[in-house]
C-alpha cells in the first residue's frame, strides 16, 4: 500500500513538473507573439508530457481497436501546422479550435476513460464533463502535493509556519492582482513597464 502511494506521489511530481514546464513553455511561445510556428511546438511539448506520464503509469497500449484513436494524431499535427504554413483567419480560428477539441478527444480514446462510443454524441457530453468537472476537480492537486511534501520534510512547528505563510500568499495573490490591475489602467507608464517584466526572462 505504501509503495502504491509513494508511486501515485511520484507520478504527480513529475506531473507537475511537466506541467510547470508546459506553463513556462506557453508563456515563452505566446506571450505577445503571434501564432506561427509556436503553435505546433506547443502541441508537440503537450503530447510529450502525455506520452511521458501516460507510459509512466503504463496506460497506453497499441491494439487494433485503438487505431482510430492514434490516427487522431495526423489531423492535429497537420492541423497545428497550419499555423505556420498558412495565414488565414478564418481558417486559424476553426484550428485554435478543432486542435484542442482532437486532443482531448484523442487521450480519452488513448486512455479508456469513455464509456460511449467516439460517433454518439454521449461522447461529446463526456469529453465537456471531462474539460470542465475533472478541471475543476484537480485545481487543487497541485497544492495537496505541495503540502504533501512539505510536511514530509518539517516538524510540526514549521509546517505550521510553512502552512501560515502560503496562506497568506494565497490571499494577498488575488488582491494584488486587483491592484495591479487598476494602477495599469490609472497609469500608462506603469502598464508598460509592467507589461515589459516578463521580457526579462525572454
Amino acid at each position: 500500500m505504501e509503495a502504491q502511494q509513494l508511486q501515485i506521489h511520484r507520478g504527480l511530481r513529475w506531473l507537475w513538473l511537466g506541467s510547470m514546464a508546459i506553463g513556462v513553455l506557453s508563456d515563452y511561445l505566446f506571450y505577445g507573439k503571434a501564432f506561427g510556428i509556436s503553435y505546433p511546438l506547443f502541441v508537440f511539448g503537450l503530447y510529450a508530457l502525455f506520452f511521458l506520464q501516460a507510459k509512466q503509469q503504463s496506460q497506453l497500449t497499441f491494439s487494433r481497436d485503438q487505431l482510430f484513436a492514434w490516427l487522431l494524431t495526423v489531423p492535429i499535427v497537420l492541423l497545428a501546422l497550419t499555423f505556420f504554413l498558412y495565414d488565414n483567419t478564418l481558417f486559424r480560428l476553426l484550428n485554435f479550435l478543432a486542435v484542442p477539441f482532437l486532443f482531448v478527444a484523442q487521450t480519452m480514446l488513448l486512455l479508456k476513460r469513455h464509456r460511449q462510443s467516439w460517433y454518439s454524441l454521449g461522447f461529446a457530453g463526456e469529453m465537456m464533463k471531462t474539460v470542465l468537472l475533472y478541471t475543476l476537480k484537480y485545481t487543487m492537486v497541485p497544492f495537496a502535493f505541495l503540502r504533501h511534501w512539505l510536511k514530509s520534510r518539517m516538524d510540526r512547528r514549521k509546517y505550521g509556519i510553512a502552512v501560515k505563510i502560503l496562506a497568506g500568499i494565497g490571499i494577498s495573490l488575488p488582491i494584488l492582482l486587483v491592484v495591479l490591475t487598476l494602477l495599469t489602467q490609472a497609469d500608462g507608464v506603469f502598464g508598460h513597464l509592467l507589461a515589459k517584466i516578463p521580457s526579462l526572462f525572454v
